[in-house]
């Protein structure tokens, strides 16, 4: 963490109570506190500093400012603002429609495999059976329906 967020977060730690009154005593826990908790990054450590002042009734251990710094998650971003004009949104709406039409169509026309048949990698359908035919049937379908929506975008 930097410098300026460890002398933040111990100005504000410094307003719990205290049971330790001797200058010497708070500057070696000062000193043991940074040794254990230098490895936090400044958002976690400032967040279980907010958390310990809110929670705790006296200065806190360095094990509970680790269980308040596990807690902490970073924010979660926005979606960014909605730039385009309705026009454009609806352009591209019906684009998408246009192109799931193509999918369907596309996996409409490929026959579904009932059982494997013989002339068709022999050695794949005996060693992985029906299951894992239906499991490549479904990839091919879904490279050959990316590949008919990239052409449509093109």
């Amino acid at each position: 963490m930097t410098d300026a967020a460890w002398v933040e977060g111990m100005r504000q730690l410094a307003f719990l109570p205290d049971a330790v009154s001797d200058p010497q005593i708070k500057a070696d826990r000062a000193g043991l506190y940074r040794e254990h908790l230098d490895e936090l990054a400044d958002a976690p450590w400032l967040h279980a500093v907010r958390e310990a002042v809110r929670h705790e009734r006296w200065f806190p251990t360095i094990a509970s400012l680790l269980d308040y710094a596990g807690a902490w998650r970073p924010p979660v971003v926005g979606l960014l603002p909605e730039r385009r004009t309705p026009e454009e949104r609806e352009e591209d709406r019906a684009m998408a429609r246009r192109g799931l039409e193509l999918v369907k169509a596309a996996v409409a026309s490929v026959p579904r495999l009932t059982a494997p048949a013989p002339y068709i990698e022999p050695a794949a359908v005996v060693v992985a059976g029906v299951e894992r035919v239906d499991i490549l049937r479904a990839q091919a379908l879904e490279i050959v329906a990316e590949d008919e929506v990239a052409a449509v975008k093109a």
